[in-house]
């Protein structure tokens, strides 16, 4: 007994004690004038249901054998009573595989029965008719008619029959389904006639539920129940189907589910009832064992039922309680139960809603982490939060039937919208306002959101017309910072929020004329258009600041970024962007009015002290000038012979100019790009959309398009593939909806990660949310199916507990496994790979903790709160291919020699493939041929001259005993020698801007070169100016920048060594050795993305070395053995050797994103084979030959593996679609080793536990018998 001392008495504790304590003296006094009504005025009738008696064995919680003992039981305890009938309410036997058999089920349990009383009815059940015919079963029990009427005292009592199909057919010779039970036309017809014709109350009897829509329910319920409601005489309908407790009041009539006979074993296990009728409609029902107890009066002041008046069920009487001081009716109006047609429709439009919210929000998150703003953060964090909530609550209201659950989520829904409201303004006051007026709206919306949150949950739903009001008046508050908000967002934004409030204003019709059939679901349509606007003008003002650079992609430790740096802090570190359109010429005036704009606006930005993005413009026109006027007066040939291919085109006429960007327009390139863009629309005859640039900044701003393009077109598509495979699994929609919930809640947390932890966002990290949700809903189906596993043994009562013991540990060492092989990507010194690799891993962890501590809080919901449901999860889980797994074992038993020998020759060719494995990192790695930039880069190329950049340095110490003149003359010599090579490059240095210099060193061109010498020591501050010419530390540095085609598909290491070798020797030829040392540096981007591309194979390399280090040590300390460890790796090395030897043979390079997919590919490729061993070790420790235990093992995981590579797949391969380079090869590759890993989990590891290497890593003695076509353990 609970000790009421050690309560702390809140709220609901004292409606729980006061309700006890009223209940208990209500009914002491009352018995006296009970008892004589008893006497007088009480029909008494025994009700059960769901005995499903068959001979057979038990199955599941169904133990079919018992149903005599528990009948008996149940007629001795009718035989206190003076009943007036007995009444079953469907499901009286289950079923047999023939009609003799299930004869004989029915005449074994109907002796039973009828013993009891003379006066019964049966009700049809599906079961009942599953082999039968409705006329041999009706025979059996002496009935002549499924459905009908009859009179007791008076009341007027009903017996339906809804085994009918969708067709009329009636049920009989398992030509049903289960979940297309039908009143039929007829019936329902004689069903009106015969309640028009009674005066009585009445009372319905059923077997299918008659109250809700689901699969338990009655297809036509709603039809039924408007008879029954126009009758007006009707009290209740008892019902069985669902095997468990269940009762609602649905406008007057009470619709009471009665508990099953069958479920469970022994006695404590059983339930029946005694049913009381009063002449004034109170009906009481005395529930025994786990029947619950239910008493009420048709009055509209006592419509609440009052359950069994124990301490075990005060918190029902609380809710009881609760409802009572919050239902009356003049402050709250009965909940209308809309129909199935219009609840599906409302159901799933905000369904739809609820995957795109979740979707958005970790879209959101990613867009913020670019920023590096805690404002950006927070601001849409909580915008996102707010969609997510207010979608899951409408999708909720409306998927629930139960009218007391229905009536709560009507308040949260309505309450959410308040929070919708309120979180579209916060990231405008938070990022775009903000000061005095930011927050005072900020403060005026969120008082407004309480206010109304508050008054829904206090008055409920007293006045909609005031919270349809409110929400108008809080969604146009905006009106009052109209003008600071113009200012302060893109014109664009502005048109998106205004589309998305008049979206919201126009919905507001069809919600308040909603009893229009689907005017409700089409009021969802103009919410979610709303939303979708609304997110959109958020993330328009998040994209300003948006920067993906590659450069920072190399590690700061790797030689040529320190050389790259050294060279940007001493030469020209702003960034370059060649700028031209169809015929732009020397001689065209476009082409100066363009630069002339441009001056201008870094001079206007000069005198506003504001930061220019632009440093300088140049076009080929202003050098054409320079060179042509004094003091060069280089003649027009010798001046082309110079400009030819860097600033004038080979065909001596296009030309086109050279942007050079400032700090600030380096930091914030597409800004820049905008700016360009917008001047060139702004000069006469100059369409923007035929401009045409190429440089690094502009390649930046691609890959920041492309990374966003493909978040947005994959984020939530790859969602919806993921989510739609795991729900073909289950076939549980709230069960699915909670996985994908919980999934986008490790989402949201592993981006939110990015920012906390002060991490730069990359392209790569965009796979990040997609590979979150991709292992965790793939342990989240091998934990369910251990919950099937469990249920199908066990029952539903301690289903979850069961399969958090058994399958805890392997779902937490197959994401570990995972975690340790995306972790291995950490050695690597590209830059976003290693932040990839530890952030992911990282948040792996929290991906984990939430799959071992959330899911089994829904698995225990699922199993204590809807034990069907839980029933249904577990035959959804149990395989049906049972059948083909024991034929695989026979297959893989008789030819375990020829599939190794097969594998073996495979891995052994693609092996031989991996030497030819070469990495890239080129322009057409990160994008289409199709694509504009790569269209834009050939056009410069092809009319201007090739633009990828490469930098030589040639360093003279002090003690050179060349002068000026003659290292003016050696520039010039490697120059030509660099052109005259196969590299098709141009070159530019300080001689480009000088007289040539005197190549001949006889005598008599001594004085000339003394003349040069002279005119170069007054030329150099010039030509320091220009950035061709440094001292540093002492030493003169001479720059030759040097410029190569950037889509030719010669590999950036060759033409680095070329390039290099042609240095080398033009030095060593034209320098005698008492000349001095010089010192030559290779920079630029040629040099930094070969050595990258060294670095990639390096990392490649060592990260998947790490990464099977890491994850096989694991595995022998999961596994508890070395031997069962080591064996467990072999067949993941299949497909790494089978999928990176195929690209060799085939010539595919190796890019950024198909490098991170051998450690990852390795990592999800373990958790199934962690899955299968686990249930082979298990079989084995419980005495089975190695034979059985891997038959045992195909039987209770094979089809896991294949669910979950099938939802590994589903989302992976949208990624093959997009147009991101680096997104796109990381989406094929994993498909193809996620492809290659299933042969290696399910045909190669039991080849190798079934041959030889199994007999060395098991006991030999183990070794005992074949394989039997039925294993008892997976029985």
């Amino acid at each position: 007994m609970q000790d009421y001392n050690t309560l702390r008495i809140g709220r609901r504790a004292f409606l729980k004690n006061g309700t006890l304590v009223l209940t208990a003296a209500s009914s002491n006094l009352a018995s006296p004038f009970a008892a004589e009504a008893v006497e007088d005025d009480t029909l008494t009738i025994g009700l059960v249901t769901d005995l499903h008696y068959a001979d057979k064995a038990p199955a599941g919680t169904r133990h079919y054998r018992e149903t005599p003992d528990k009948l008996a039981e149940a007629a001795s305890q009718f035989s206190q009573q003076e009943l007036d009938c007995v009444v079953e309410l469907g499901d009286l036997i289950d079923a047999a595989d023939s009609v003799q058999a299930e004869l004989g089920y029915l005449k074994r349990i109907n002796r039973d029965f009828s013993a009891i009383s003379k006066n019964r009815h049966y009700v049809l059940g599906n079961h009942c008719v599953y082999t039968l015919t409705k006329e041999e079963f009706l025979d059996g029990v002496e009935q002549d008619e499924s459905y009908y009427s009859f009179d007791l005292g008076d009341f007027h009592f009903v017996v339906l029959d809804s085994c009918f199909r969708s067709d009329g057919k009636p049920y009989g010779r398992k030509n049903f389904e289960w979940t297309d039970p039908n009143i039929p036309a007829a019936e329902l017809e004689w069903l009106q006639e015969d309640l028009k014709s009674n005066s009585k109350q009445t009372v319905v009897f059923a077997h299918q539920r008659m109250d809700v829509e689901n699969n338990h329910g009655v297809k036509n319920a709603t039809a039924v129940r408007n008879v029954l409601e126009k009758a007006g005489d009707v009290l209740a309908v008892f019902q069985g189907h669902s095997h468990a407790n269940e009762h609602r009041e649905i406008n007057g009539i009470h619709y009471c589910t009665m508990v099953a006979m069958i479920e469970g074993s022994g006695a404590e296990s059983n339930g029946y009832s005694v049913m009381r009728l009063l002449n004034d409609g109170t009906i009481s029902i005395e529930g025994f064992r786990k029947q619950n107890d239910y008493s009420w009066k048709s009055s509209a002041t006592a419509d609440i039922p009052c359950v069994e008046y124990t301490l075990e069920n005060s918190e029902r009487l609380v809710d009881t309680a609760e409802a009572l001081t919050d239902t009356r009716e003049e402050e709250h109006p009965p909940l209308t139960i809309a129909s199935i047609e219009d609840e599906i429709a409302n159901g799933v439009t905000h369904g739809i809603g609820l995957l795109l919210a979740i979707g958005g929000l970790c879209s959101l998150a990613v867009l913020t982490a670019y920023r590096g703003n805690v404002w950006h953060v927070v601001g849409c964090t909580i915008y996102g939060a707010s969609l997510v909530i207010l979608y899951a609550a409408s999708t909720l209201y409306h998927s629930v039937q139960r009218p007391e659950l229905k009536a709560i989520l009507r308040t949260v829904d309505h309450a959410a919208i308040f929070l919708l409201i309120a979180g579209t303004y916060t990231p405008f006051t938070l990022v775009n306002l903000r000061g005095p007026l930011g927050w005072s709206l900020f403060a005026a919306v969120w008082t407004l959101a309480i206010i109304g949150i508050v008054m829904k949950i206090v008055w409920g739903h007293r006045w909609q017309w005031f919270s349809l009001a409110m929400y108008l008046a809080m969604g146009w508050i905006c009106l009052f910072a109209a003008k600071p908000l113009m200012a302060s967002i893109p014109t664009g934004a502005l048109w998106l929020l205004l589309a998305g409030g008049l979206s919201y204003t126009v919905g507001t019709i069809f919600y308040a004329l909603d009893n229009i059939r689907y005017f409700h679901a089409v009021w969802h349509i103009f919410v979610m258009a709303g939303s979708i606007f609304h997110f959109f003008a958020v993330a328009f003002y998040a994209l300003a600041n948006m920067r993906n650079d590659v450069l920072q992609w190399t590690s700061s430790n790797l030689p040529a970024k320190q050389t790259f740096d050294w060279f940007g802090e001493h030469f020209e570190g702003q960034e370059i962007i060649f700028v031209s359109w169809p015929e732009c010429t020397i001689t065209d005036p476009r082409l100066d009015q363009f630069a002339e704009r441009l001056r201008q606006r870094i001079s206007n930005l000069s005198d506003d002290d504001s930061p220019s993005l632009i440093e300088s413009v140049t076009t080929g026109a202003d050098v054409w000038r320079e060179l042509t006027s004094p003091p060069s007066n280089f003649s027009p040939q010798h001046t082309l012979a110079k400009l030819r291919g860097v600033l004038v085109g080979p065909d001596g006429k296009t030309s086109g100019a050279v942007v050079v960007l400032s700090k600030e327009g380096t930091i914030q390139g597409q800004k820049a790009i905008s700016l360009i863009t917008k001047v060139a629309s702004e000069v006469e005859g100059l369409d923007p959309n035929d401009i045409k640039m190429a440089g690094y900044s502009v390649q930046m701003a691609a890959v920041d398009r492309a990374s966003l393009a493909t978040m947005y077109q994959m984020a939530v598509p790859a969602g919806f593939a993921v989510m739609f495979a795991a729900w073909f699994f289950l076939r549980n929609i709230p069960l699915t909806l909670s996985v994908g919930i919980i999934a986008g809640f490790c989402q949201a947390v592993s981006l939110a990660m990015v920012y906390y932890l002060d991490e730069p966002m990359s392209g790569m990290l965009i796979i990040m949310p997609v590979l979150i949700i991709v292992i965790f809903v793939s342990g989240a189906i091998h934990l369910i199916n251990y919950f099937g596993d469990a249920v199908h043994e066990s029952g539903p009562e301690n289903a979850a507990t069961i399969a958090l013991r058994v399958g805890g540990f392997p779902c937490l060492l197959a994401v570990v496994t995972s975690a340790l092989g995306i972790a291995s990507l950490s050695v690597s010194d590209i830059e976003p790979v290693h932040v990839f690799g530890w952030m992911t891993s990282l948040a792996l962890v929290i991906t984990v903790a939430a799959l071992l501590t959330l899911l089994p809080g829904v698995l225990l919901f699922v199993s204590s709160r809807s034990p069907n449901g839980a029933t249904k999860v577990a035959l959804a889980g149990e395989s049906k291919m049972d059948a083909f797994w024991t034929w695989l074992a026979h297959f893989i038993e008789k030819y375990q020699f020829p599939t190794q020998i097969v594998c073996l020759v495979f891995a052994l060719v693609c092996a031989v493939g991996l030497r030819h494995v070469q990495t890239s990192m080129q322009l057409r790695d990160f994008f289409l041929d199709s694509s504009r930039i790569v269209g834009d880069y050939k056009w410069i190329e092809d009319r201007l001259g090739p633009i990828f950049p490469a930098e030589v340095v040639l360093q003279f110490d002090a003690d050179s005993l060349l002068n000026m003149h003659d290292r003016l003359r050696l520039v010039t010599q490697i120059e030509k020698a660099i052109r005259d090579e196969h590299l098709q490059a141009v070159t530019v240095s300080a001689a480009t801007f000088t007289a040539s210099p005197v190549l001949s060193s006889r005598l008599r061109w001594a004085v000339r070169r003394a003349v040069m010498e002279k005119k170069l020591e007054e030329n150099r501050p010039r030509l320091e100016d220009k950035k061709f010419l440094a001292q540093i530390d002492g030493s003169e540095n001479w720059r030759i920048s040097v410029r190569l085609p950037s889509l030719s598909n010669e590999p950036f290491g060759e033409k680095l060594e070329q390039l290099q070798r042609t240095v080398d020797a033009t030095i060593e030829e034209r320098v005698p050795e008492e000349a001095g040392h010089i010192k030559v540096i290779h920079t630029g981007l040629l040099p930094l993305v070969a050595h990258s591309q060294a670095e990639l194979l390096d990392g490649l390399i060592w990260s998947f070395l790490t990464s099977v280090f890491l994850i096989g040590g694991a595995l022998i300390v999961g596994l508890r053995s070395i031997r069962l460890g080591v064996l467990s790796t072999l067949p993941n090395f299949f497909p790494i050797i089978l999928v990176f030897g195929g690209l060799g043979w085939l010539g595919q390079s190796v890019d950024i994103g198909t490098m991170m997919t051998a450690s990852i590919g390795l990592g999800i490729a373990v958790d199934d084979t962690v899955h299968f061993l686990t249930w082979f070790k298990r079989s084995i420790d419980s005495g089975h030959s190695r034979r059985e235990a891997v038959c045992h093992a195909y039987l209770r995981c094979g089809s896991a593996i294949i669910r979950t590579t099938i939802i590994c797949g589903a989302a992976m391969v949208l990624f093959a679609f997009s147009s991101f380079g680096p997104a796109r090869q990381f989406g094929n590759t994993i498909c193809w080793l996620l492809g290659a890993a299933l042969i290696g989990d399910l045909l190669l590891l039991p080849a190798l536990l079934m041959g030889p290497v199994g007999r060395l890593v098991l006991p030999a003695t183990l070794d005992r018998s074949p394989v039997r076509k039925e294993v008892e353990v997976a029985v």
